[in-house]
């Protein structure tokens, strides 16, 4: 059973400054430097497809977050978090999606408004499939709502925001060659067809990955899309239609690779900020000044954090729970980073959180979500061969005994 690989632990303080891959080695031979706890929750050997993909849902509505995995098949799995971070073994709810092994991509959506979050997967080939929640766990059968949208093999993403502010999620698709589709839905789950919205000019080949917020205040979402090369577009919301791309950053590396955008104002002015991890494996910011006008040189937040190739995975959370979005970054020796942000938008040297976990080579995935219920997000990590790793948030002593003051007052 999956629950034997589980117990109830005690959170750690934060470790000692590890500013860079020269120092990751030192620290981790301190013995005084404390780390954060980590448990391996699934382990794949032998699993008929790889474990490509983590998401964490509440889906029985309970207090506890459980998750989500899908493989290279585009089977989705759920494992239901039984409290204290005990989860069941996993069951499948969807799929297969692909023939064979390949690119797929899962996001999640209430596109019913019934307060459960649905599932959308999309396999190789762009077709794009919605598996609605029953609630209390329980899931129809998986409907397929779009074609082929990806005739190229490559990369292919499924996304969801309200478009049109008519309060329903609409589904933006991005395939290998570049070209992003709009699904519209037109109310209580139902989809029209598939709209080519645009094709980013020049997008580099190879992996890509896009987001969504709103940089000119009126209420409306942009998407902002960076390619292998780590050159940034940004396509404004026009409300009936997405304008042409327009080119805010970069090619900032000649070498393409992985790369990871998120969304974080990190300065506290007002202005959702661009934090980039590429191929170097350096983790860059782009500051927003106003209004989706970004800084035209990137500012290194943190140099790359591991051996030759760089870092892996890149994660916003406010992992000490100080209100303010930290950077989770894993790199291919398993270590995981914290580069802290102070909340004025200054962030200190990386702090290696971890002792290697043993990861297999090309880390696939990760998020953050609070699984234990102690006010702390804590991270999930898929590795290269799909085992499944949880590291718990910073359990600060001091800050508890605040929290048990404030709760006698």
């Amino acid at each position: 059973m999956m629950r034997t690989f589980l117990t109830t632990v005690l959170m750690l303080l934060l470790g000692a400054p590890c500013p860079a891959w020269a120092a990751a080695e030192s620290l981790l031979d301190d013995e005084e430097a404390t780390k954060a706890e980590t448990l391996k929750l699934l382990d794949a050997t032998g699993a008929k497809a790889r474990f490509v993909s983590v998401a964490t849902i509440n889906s029985d509505q309970d207090p506890d977050e459980d998750i989500l995995l899908i493989d290279e098949l585009g089977t989705v799995w759920l494992l239901l978090n039984e409290r204290d971070c005990k989860f069941a073994k996993p069951q499948m709810i969807a799929g297969p999606v692909n023939d064979v092994p390949g690119p797929v991509s899962l996001d999640l959506s209430d596109v019913d408004l019934d307060n459960d979050e649905d599932i959308l997967i999309t396999n190789r080939m762009g077709v794009v499939y919605l598996v609605v929640s029953e609630g209390r766990g329980r899931y129809r059968n998986m409907a397929k709502i779009s074609n082929e949208l990806n005739t190229a093999s490559g990369p292919v993403q499924v996304r969801v925001t309200d478009v049109d502010l008519d309060n329903d999620e609409d589904i933006i698709v991005g395939n290998a060659e570049g070209i992003l589709y709009k699904i519209e839905n037109v109310g209580m789950g139902k989809f029209g067809g598939a709209t080519a919205l645009t094709r980013i000019p020049g997008m580099a080949p190879g992996p890509y990955d896009y987001v969504f917020t709103d940089l000119d205040f009126d209420n409306d979402e942009e998407i902002v899309l960076i390619d292998a090369r780590e050159t940034v577009f940004l396509l404004e919301n026009l409300r009936d239609r997405f304008g042409a791309p327009r080119k805010i950053a970069g090619p900032l590396t000649g070498a393409p690779g992985t790369v990871d955008i998120e969304i974080a104002d990190y300065d506290y002015d007002g202005d959702d900020d661009l934090i980039i991890l590429g191929a170097t494996g350096a983790v860059l910011l782009l500051e927003n000044k106003g209004k989706g006008v970004f800084s035209s040189t990137p500012k290194q937040i943190a140099p790359p954090l591991g051996p030759e190739g760089g870092s892996r995975i890149l994660a916003m959370s406010d992992i000490d729970a100080e209100t303010s979005e930290d950077v989770v970054v894993v790199n291919t020796k398993g270590w995981v980073f914290l580069v802290e942000n102070d909340g004025e938008g200054v962030y200190g040297k990386p702090e290696c959180l971890t002792d290697s976990i043993e990861m297999s080579a090309g880390a696939a995935s990760a998020t953050r979500e609070d699984l234990n219920g102690d006010g702390f997000e804590d991270t999930l990590i898929l590795d290269g061969a799909g085992h499944l790793y949880l590291v718990l948030g910073i359990y600060d002593p001091m800050e508890e005994r605040l929290r048990d003051l404030e709760d006698d007052l």
